[in-house]
């Protein structure tokens, strides 16, 4: 470590590891100054002579947000609870291991639903329970769970849930009521993770089945995805199409278009009188000027300019079947937690 004024100083008064300038160690630098959320957090007086606390994290601020997260592992910051001026009023000058985590919300408009489900995973999300088979008690301090890919699912220091669910009448083995609760996974193994607890009895039991779904659940601390009945897909009738020459963009108006299918969504543009053959299939939104227009990347760079009297045939745009309408968390949403949840709607 450096040498701070000739001594080996490392840490400052509230143990945080200085730099050789007695500065707090960042990890990163957010423009020309570092943001140091952990240190120099002291109430400042008011005008009134109150006092409150004008440094702390705001997670609604975008930055503050990915800082409140230990992005790349700095800081670890407990951001506490929210005080009477609506800020987080974390321990001060406290490295702890409750680092509050955030997820960064993906857009997954436009994507089929095991495509967006595979998205939300990769941010974060989880989609399902683990059914529990086998519950293995090898001491009253250790037990090991079993569920489909538990060891892979849920890796070592991960946070964990374990529910008991509804033991089926046929075969009445439930989840020990001992193992039920919140964990963390201290070792892991084929199939199965470990916890460390108290007051476990001895006892490897297997078998275990339950009704519905559920079963006997094990999930990590995280969010849940949630497939909603897909949308109605009405059609809707274009009233005119533009494209200037040498541009590949599109301009289709429909009565409603971009409030329907907003930037990201996929539509489908179906043969129809007066519709280009060549705009015939399936296109990503891009934007939209008004709420009765969308926009959209085409393939050809000639002139198109159709109107209404040539639009004769029947009602051709729709959202494309099987891809996301909407998702109920928006796209880089700040302050999304862990523990949240999010539910997407696909078209029918």
């Amino acid at each position: 470590m450096p040498i701070v004024n000739g001594l080996g100083a490392t840490t400052n008064n509230n143990s945080h590891s200085l730099d050789d300038k007695s500065n707090v160690q960042v990890d990163f630098v957010w423009g020309n100054f570092p943001i140091q959320p952990n240190d120099d957090r002291n109430d400042s007086p008011t005008n009134s002579g109150n006092t409150f606390p004008s440094t702390l994290l705001d997670p609604s601020v975008s930055i503050h947000n990915t800082v409140a997260g230990a992005y790349n592992g700095y800081p670890s910051y407990d951001i506490g609870a929210k005080d009477s001026y609506g800020r987080y009023q974390g321990t001060r000058g406290a490295d702890t291991s409750t680092t509050v985590d955030y997820i960064k919300v993906p857009s997954v408009l436009g994507k089929t639903t095991l495509l967006a489900i595979d998205a939300l995973e990769d941010a974060g999300f989880t989609k399902l329970f683990a059914d529990i088979s086998r519950v293995n008690a090898t001491s009253t301090t250790s037990a090991n769970i079993y569920a489909l890919n538990a060891d892979t699912a849920y890796p070592l220091n991960t946070k964990i849930t374990v529910v008991a669910g509804t033991a089926a009448a046929s075969s009445p083995v439930g989840v020990p009521a001992a193992v039920l609760g919140e964990w963390t996974v201290s070792g892991n193994g084929t199939g199965y993770v470990t916890i460390t607890g108290s007051g476990f009895t001895a006892a490897d039991t297997t078998g275990i089945n339950a009704t519905g779904t559920l079963k006997g659940g094990l999930k990590g601390q995280v969010s849940t995805i949630t497939t909603a009945t897909a949308a109605t897909n009405t059609a809707k009738t274009v009233t005119s199409i533009a494209r200037t020459a040498l541009s590949t963009e599109v301009t289709i108006t429909a009565t409603g278009a971009f409030a329907a299918y907003p930037a990201g969504t996929k539509i489908s543009i179906g043969a129809s009188t007066g519709i280009p053959t060549e705009l015939v299939g399936d296109w990503t939104v891009t934007s939209g000027v008004t709420a009765d227009t969308v926009k959209f990347t085409s393939n050809g760079t000639t002139v198109l300019s159709v109107a209404s009297g040539a639009l004769t045939g029947s009602a051709s745009l729709t959202g494309k079947t099987g891809t996301v309408k909407t998702q109920s968390v928006a796209a880089d949403t700040a302050s999304t937690l862990l523990g949240a949840s999010i539910t997407i709607t696909p078209w029918a």
